[in-house]
């Protein structure tokens, strides 16, 4: 455009002009560390240099932890969830109950509906609870997860494929410019994949009829579940399948680091019953410190 114009107004010549052909230069080529970053790198933590990191000092008794986590819940909401909704009388529906099969989609945004699949527990079998499952990116509606079976058992079961997963999955491919163009409006995949687990996990408690329901997820998606959880009191457990030890591996939430790390957000859900499957046991002892002042249930089981 800018040589048309210099044509059209310093040689009188509007026709159209397009630009010469270059050699096309592979991006390894323009990067400063073609193959790998020096082992003294500080590229990925750059922002903790920044902006302190939270220091979470752990409650010692019943009392401070109750103040320990409505100041940890009230930081949360001012600077890392500002974007998720607010509760509201939405008249979403999920027909989740019953002995047959069903699929559908929730709406959790203007625009946005995910869609779910609700599998019948195990016939004969009273569904006095039932799991809300949040699938990974990897993860299909189409089968119930294998690791699903050993945490659910033959209750029945709500798969949710919240955005980022099955048919949501974004075609973003690297440099993922529709990832890195989210933190411009204050928001994140991950926080996208809360908002619609979060928005699920309330449809199905304002049914306000039988089965109670709990949580599970495995990877990212079972710190998630857990995030739901701690937003919705209303789910009575948690179960996270291999959940990473801290926000660095993920799910990634802006500022979230400032306030508090994943074993200290697992304890924020005390004294609810809580199960980890991990094979990094150690890493979640503040999680356990904070659920033996509580008094709570947590089980560490091996891996799947």
């Amino acid at each position: 455009m800018a040589y048309r114009w210099l044509n059209r107004h310093l040689k009188g010549d509007n026709s159209p002009v397009t630009e010469p052909e270059l050699p096309k230069i592979e991006g390894n080529l323009l990067r400063a560390f073609p193959d790998e970053l020096p082992s003294d790198e500080i590229n990925t933590k750059i922002d903790e240099s920044f902006v302190p990191l939270a220091a979470n000092v752990l409650p010692r008794t019943p009392q401070e932890f109750q103040s320990w986590r409505e100041s940890k819940l009230a930081e949360l909401r001012r600077v890392v969830f500002r974007s998720l909704p607010a509760p509201s009388d939405s008249r979403a529906r999920i027909t989740a109950n019953g002995s047959k099969e069903v699929t559908g989609v929730l709406p959790t945004e203007s625009g946005i509906a995910v869609p779910w699949k609700y599998v019948p527990g195990k016939a004969g079998r009273r569904a006095g609870a039932a799991w809300l499952i949040v699938l990974n990116d990897d993860e299909s509606l189409e089968a119930k997860p294998e690791w699903v079976t050993r945490i659910a058992g033959d209750a029945p079961v709500l798969l949710l494929a919240p955005r980022g997963s099955g048919l949501l999955r974004p075609q973003d491919p690297a440099p993922f410019y529709a990832q890195r163009a989210l933190p411009l409006l204050g928001r994140t995949l991950d926080t996208l994949r809360l908002t619609d687990t979060l928005m699920a996990a309330r449809t199905l408690a304002n049914a306000g009829r039988s089965p109670q329901w709990k949580i599970a997820g495995r990877g990212v998606a079972g710190v998630i579940a857990g995030y739901a959880a701690i937003l919705e009191p209303r789910l009575v457990e948690v179960a996270a399948v291999d959940p990473p030890a801290s926000h660095r591996e993920g799910p990634i939430f802006l500022n979230v680091l400032r306030v508090l790390d994943v074993p200290e957000a697992l304890g924020l859900l005390a004294p609810r019953p809580l199960t980890l499957v991990t094979s990094l046991p150690t890493s979640f002892d503040r999680t356990e410190a904070i659920y033996r002042v509580t008094g709570g249930t947590l089980k560490r089981d091996p891996p799947l």
